[in-house]
């Protein structure tokens, strides 16, 4: 069961970190609201994913998409379409924002005061 939450906030927070509407598609998907101490559990896990890659080096470039995905699609209905980096690189600061991590990717003193994890922050 863990792993079933964990795996579906991790799809729900890639679109959209807010809890509001992670709250929202887990009614949908599963017919059963989340606590928010379930919602707070899967933060910490987040962020404690998240300190651990940075203690092993892990940078904000190391967050960025394959070059491929900038090259043009050659067929298909979205033939033609590319990921633009300068926009990618605005999505990246707004999925950290929303985290409440730095520019960079860092978890901020209030994120990591909030989900109790001052301890283990770099």
């Amino acid at each position: 069961l863990d792993e079933q939450i964990a795996t579906s906030e991790t799809t729900l927070t890639t679109l959209d970190p807010g809890e509001e509407a992670t709250t929202s598609l887990d009614v949908i998907i599963k017919g059963a609201d989340m606590s928010q101490s379930i919602i707070d559990a899967i933060e910490r896990v987040w962020n404690l994913v998240r300190l651990y890659n940075l203690r092993e080096g892990h940078e904000r470039v190391d967050d960025a998409l394959p070059d491929a995905m900038t090259e043009p699609l050659p067929d298909g209905p979205a033939a033609g379409a590319a990921l633009d980096p300068g926009r990618f690189e605005a999505m990246l600061d707004d999925y950290y924002e929303a985290r409440g991590w730095t520019g960079e990717g860092v978890p901020v003193d209030e994120t990591l005061a909030r989900l109790d994890l001052q301890e283990v922050a770099p």
